[in-house]
């Protein structure tokens, strides 16, 4: 089993993958392994441009034997971590991992868990901008995820609700009630964005409750490093384009 000099968490890049690279090369360490937590925005251009900057970033891992596991955020397209889906794309890749939701990798002796996916809190916009790209299965789909009592360490995109934030904040406010564009033009806000963006943090914390004793939770999302330690579990919020090192 490949033992690693240094593992790092990297928060929600939007497609920034120049970042990464330069992230890469700031380290400069061999033997390194990176963990994206989502919004890396793979799906967002064409394949073939995305196949060629995803193997300049594999080449740069592969020529300091690291690795790079990424987990699907809110503004991913999820088929790229479903089995079946672009492997003909993923093969080319020697050292780009997508993680399926769910998935659990032992490291260095401690057991990881994987679990990506969020709601937009600019869906209805996005669904309804064709100049955009949204997908339906952005959600968690928690009715089919089995949880390990055992894991050391999980790696999300979104949070329980036992950790910050604890508030929703006015933009989310705004894209949940009706309002005014710069032009005068009334949108209707998403009725149910609310309760969607509540439910799911109350099932991650059902989730977490099913880990018995859980060390770190590493998460994205909210581009804010929100730190907190809630029953002996440290809770990591990677800021954007951050590189955290655990």
């Amino acid at each position: 089993m490949k033992k690693y000099t240094a593992k790092y968490v990297i928060g929600d890049i939007h497609g920034h993958w120049d970042v990464i690279q330069a992230g890469f090369y700031q380290i400069d360490m061999d033997n390194v392994l990176y963990i994206q937590i989502g919004d890396f925005n793979i799906g967002y251009n064409p394949v073939d441009i995305e196949m060629r900057d995803l193997k300049i970033l594999d080449n740069v891992l592969e020529s300091t034997n690291s690795d790079m596991w990424i987990i699907r955020g809110n503004h991913d397209n999820p088929f790229w971590f479903r089995d079946g889906e672009f492997d003909q794309y993923k093969a080319q890749l020697k050292r780009i991992k997508f993680i399926k939701d769910g998935t659990t990798k032992i490291v260095d002796g401690e057991k990881y868990f994987f679990l990506g996916g969020a709601y937009s809190i600019d869906r209805l916009a996005r669904q309804k901008d064709r100049t955009t790209t949204w997908w339906k299965e952005e959600a968690i789909d928690f009715e089919n995820i089995v949880v390990p009592a055992d894991v050391d360490r999980m790696f999300a995109h979104t949070a329980p609700n036992i950790c910050d934030p604890f508030s929703k904040g006015p933009l989310v406010a705004r894209y949940a009630s009706d309002h005014f564009d710069i032009n005068g033009k009334e949108i209707k806000g998403d009725k149910t964005l609310i309760n969607d963006l509540t439910n799911e943090r109350e099932k991650m914390r059902e989730v977490v409750e099913k880990i018995d004793n859980l060390k770190s939770y590493f998460y994205g999302h909210f581009h804010h490093p929100y730190i907190s330690r809630i029953e002996g579990c440290h809770y990591r919020c990677v800021d954007i384009d951050e590189f955290f090192e655990f």
